[in-house]
């Protein structure tokens, strides 16, 4: 999830709020103290949890920044978002909310406790002014409403005041508390009753307070760990496997020699006893088999490596990880420590183990493109044919401007471009416009919650700038007034 600009993890990894102004930074965090209530969090696999987080993070994004009318590209990876996005356009078309206050930090000093708000807006119908709280769950937890009535507790609240500082402001008179569930076709505005609520919120929190001291007695508890004698049972595993993918490359003779090896050294690593000892020697065993029986293939020449070398460089960063850590990985598993695929060893089973890799890789980065190309066809469906062309004018006036006339570099200077702009038109950064694009209004507020400072917004666009051979911003506003540069 996101952390808000006055929130910090301090050295147990739990989130506090520091008040800007007194330097009070002892403030428990308002879903840290209702973290004391039981939950099932702890079942969700890891990977079902982020990927539920930066759903939730995005619609949030998305209500802060007020785009939900714009042509907006969820994730690539989470099409839900699309739905979801349906829904939240619907809800504020449907209710129509006068917002007051967006993500708004607030604080109580009689009780340590503070947190960010969604949304302080004045809703119809009998409503009035509300606390919202925008939800992406599956399900409305019995949790939420306490949530609700802490924040609608609050004393204050800090904003920026916009001369790089902080300022206290007295929160408008709560009438209500909703939950805005929000998540697929859910299109929900549920009134919550939170009387008495806030005395349980101010209990627990007492409780979190106390809880503190006793985490540090326990942190002084634990001493130095004693590093284990062997390695763990999944690199052991991870041997194994590489060991049985290795024998099955190998050909009757070879399986055969290596059979009356193991034999003679009483070495099976089917065993469950197996140690990484015995694996070591079956390395060695391996090893020898190869060098007496295996083939070089004579078609790994020179011309063979440096296409396989060409085409891992064309891949993006993290497919090409996935090809060159295991194949160094497998090399050095058949005795070859520091070799590579331009050594005098290599045998066809490396070959195949590294080009298996390296098409499964130009796949996966293949079918990301197909999906950027969806993307880009569906975001620029409705555009005119002048915001278009602009947009791509635009594109190309920047890689025209680069002091090269490589063609090569040009093309790839040409596609990262369009792809940066294209990502900075799917987050609101950047929007379509008559005479092609234009940044957003709140772009500088995007770029310093992206970012974290001003001055860290400025060094990243004088980078992107240098990387696209263009002036270099001079401030943070620079950046927020350059479309391709806050793409970039």
């Amino acid at each position: 999830m996101t952390t808000p600009d006055l929130a910090y993890e301090d050295e147990n990894g739990n989130r506090r709020y520091r008040q800007p102004l007194t330097g009070r930074d002892d403030y428990l965090s308002m879903t840290g103290v209702l973290s004391l209530f039981p939950n099932d969090i702890h079942k969700i696999p890891p990977a079902t949890l982020e990927r539920a987080g930066r759903r939730g993070d995005w619609l949030h994004q998305v209500l802060q920044d007020r785009t939900w009318d714009e042509q907006l590209i969820p994730p690539l990876d989470i099409p839900e978002c699309r739905e979801d996005l349906e829904s939240l356009r619907w809800f504020m078309t449907e209710w129509q909310p006068r917002i007051i206050h967006q993500e708004l930090t607030v604080f109580n000093d009689t009780h340590g406790i503070a947190g960010q708000l969604d949304i302080i807006a004045e809703f119809p119908k009998g409503i009035g002014v509300a606390v919202g709280d925008l939800k992406t769950s599956r399900d409305v937890r019995p949790s939420y409403p306490f949530q609700l009535a802490g924040y609608g507790a609050a004393e204050y609240a800090m904003i920026p005041d916009g001369k790089d500082g902080w300022k206290r402001i007295e929160l408008p008179e709560i009438e209500s508390h909703v939950i805005m569930h929000i998540r697929g076709d859910q299109r929900r505005l549920i009134p919550v009753e939170t009387a008495g609520m806030e005395e349980v919120v101010f209990e627990l929190a007492a409780i979190a307070h106390e809880l503190h001291p006793w985490l540090e007695r326990g942190a002084t508890a634990v001493k130095h760990p004693i590093a284990a004698p062997n390695p763990g049972h999944g690199l052991l595993d991870s041997r194994i496997a590489i060991i049985r993918e290795r024998i099955g490359t190998m050909n009757d003779e070879m399986k055969a020699d290596l059979k009356d090896r193991m034999a003679t050294s009483g070495i099976n690593f089917k065993d469950p006893a197996t140690t990484h000892e015995d694996l070591d020697i079956m390395n060695d065993h391996l090893l020898a088999v190869d060098r007496q029986l295996g083939d070089v293939p004579d078609a790994w020449d020179e011309r063979a490596r440096d296409d396989f070398g060409a085409r891992i460089e064309d891949l993006p960063p993290d497919l090409k990880l996935d090809v060159e850590g295991p194949t160094r990985q497998y090399l050095d598993n058949t005795g070859l420590k520091g070799s590579n695929m331009a050594g005098q060893h290599v045998r066809q089973h490396h070959v195949d183990f590294a080009m298996n890799r390296l098409t499964s890789a130009e796949a996966a980065a293949a079918e990301r493109y197909m999906q950027l190309v969806t993307a880009a066809e569906e975001a620029f469906f409705n555009a005119t044919p002048e915001e278009l062309t602009a947009s791509l004018e635009l594109v190309a006036r920047v890689a025209s401007a680069a002091r090269t006339s490589d063609p090569d570099y040009l093309q790839e200077f040409e596609a990262e471009s369009a792809i940066a702009l294209l990502e900075a038109i799917g987050v609101g950064l950047v929007l379509m416009a008559d005479n092609g694009v234009r940044v957003a209004e709140h772009a500088g507020e995007m770029l310093v919650k992206r970012w974290g400072s001003k001055s860290d917004v400025v060094k990243a666009g004088k980078d992107a700038a240098d990387a696209r051979q263009m002036t270099r911003p001079r401030s943070a506003a620079d950046v927020a007034a350059d479309p391709m540069i806050a793409a970039a």
